[in-house]
């Protein structure tokens, strides 16, 4: 994945017809500079992404092994992950894997 958009980000597809109680999610991937990843989720009762519903994980410039927990007992399954803000940003997202 690489950007020159201002607010690059990537949507994944519902990983559950039913909604996943406090999923893990893993993410390996290599960045091209530090950034700040920030992950959106969705749960039964809201429905949309929102800022109350994301957690954030700071990314070091190279090879990085991401691990996020979501406290929610009622994750719907879809995924939305932010790369960064401002600047080239190029990474290669090498796995994503999500435990429940």
């Amino acid at each position: 994945l690489a950007s020159s958009s201002t607010d690059p980000f990537l949507v994944m597809r519902p990983i559950s017809n039913n909604t996943i109680s406090a999923p893990t999610i893993r993410i390996e991937l290599q960045s091209n500079r530090d950034l700040v990843l920030q992950l959106f989720y969705k749960t039964a009762v809201e429905p949309s992404f929102s800022e109350s519903k994301s957690l954030k994980q700071s990314i070091s410039e190279g090879g990085n092994d991401v691990y996020i927990k979501i406290p929610e007992t009622d994750v719907s399954g879809t995924f939305r992950i932010d790369l960064g803000r401002g600047g080239f940003t190029d990474v290669h997202i090498e796995n994503i894997e999500v435990g429940y």
